[in-house]
């Protein structure tokens, strides 16, 4: 029993692996992610043979090579991975030169002041659901100048303009 070739990277690879090793110079670490791409749920690696106690149907599921490179390993995990960052948002609210040299002399209640705001600021946008599809998730800080304060914004669908 051998893997089915679904088309995907691992049955192109199967299939045209060979000649394109052939017309083109790989590196090693090239060729080692192509053949364990190639090899990954197929008898090469090795696997588990089921048969159903009724029929005798025979099932085999092969090992998978777990290449961070191969889509059918890692392809879930990547997915999840995208779907996270793309709902996370970076904002900085900045204040202006002047208010920033009067933050100099009273760090504690102008940043006081800029991060009320900054929060009234994410809050009314966030109640609006054709910008955001959830509650928006933030963590904020000042930087090391009294001038920036620095949200990290996350929702469901994410931002639109």
């Amino acid at each position: 029993m051998s893997a089915p070739d679904k088309p995907g990277v691992a049955a192109t690879f199967r299939r045209a692996g060979p000649a394109y090793r052939e017309r083109h110079r790989l590196d090693g670490d090239a060729l080692k992610v192509m053949a364990c791409i190639e090899q990954c749920r197929t008898p090469a690696l090795g696997g588990t043979l089921y048969r159903c106690g009724d029929c005798g149907h025979l099932h085999a599921v092969w090992k998978s090579c777990g290449n961070r490179h191969c889509p059918t390993c890692q392809g879930a995990a990547a997915h999840a991975w995208m779907e996270r960052q793309a709902a996370c948002f970076h904002i900085v609210f900045t204040l202006p030169e002047p208010v920033a040299r009067i933050a100099l002399q009273n760090r504690k209640a102008v940043l006081g002041i800029l991060f009320r705001s900054a929060a009234e600021t994410l809050q009314v946008i966030s109640a609006d659901p054709r910008r955001w599809s959830s509650a928006v998730r933030r963590s904020a800080r000042a930087s090391a100048a009294p001038r920036h304060a620095t949200c990290s914004t996350a929702s469901g669908r994410g931002w639109e303009a």
